[in-house]
C-alpha cells in the first residue's frame, strides 16, 4: 500500500510544514500534544510533498522515496549589465 505511514513523534517538532503543503489536507496538528498526525490516511495521494518539506525527517512515506540532490546549485543574481 502506498501512502503515508508514520509520522516520528519523538522527531516532530510541530513545525507544521507538513501540514501546510499537503494538496489532499489529510495532516494535522495535534491539539494536546502539538505535533503532526494523520487525520485521514484514506485520502493519501503519496505525493511525497510531506516527506520531502519535514525538516526533522519525521515523516514516513511508503514505499520510500529517496531525496534527490539538486544537479547543480543556482543563484540569481542581480544582472545589472545585460
Amino acid at each position: 500500500m502506498k501512502v503515508i505511514q508514520l509520522i516520528d513523534t519523538a522527531l516532530c517538532k510541530g513545525c507544521g510544514s507538513c501540514v501546510e503543503v499537503c494538496p489532499m489536507d489529510i495532516l494535522r496538528i495535534d491539539t494536546i500534544s502539538g505535533l503532526a498526525k494523520i487525520a485521514f490516511l484514506q485520502e493519501c495521494q503519496t505525493c511525497y510533498q510531506c516527506m520531502v518539506v519535514c525538516p526533522t525527517d519525521a515523516v514516513s512515506v511508503c514505499p520510500r522515496r529517496k531525496k534527490i540532490p539538486m544537479p547543480f546549485n543556482y543563484k540569481m543574481e542581480d544582472d545589472e549589465n545585460g
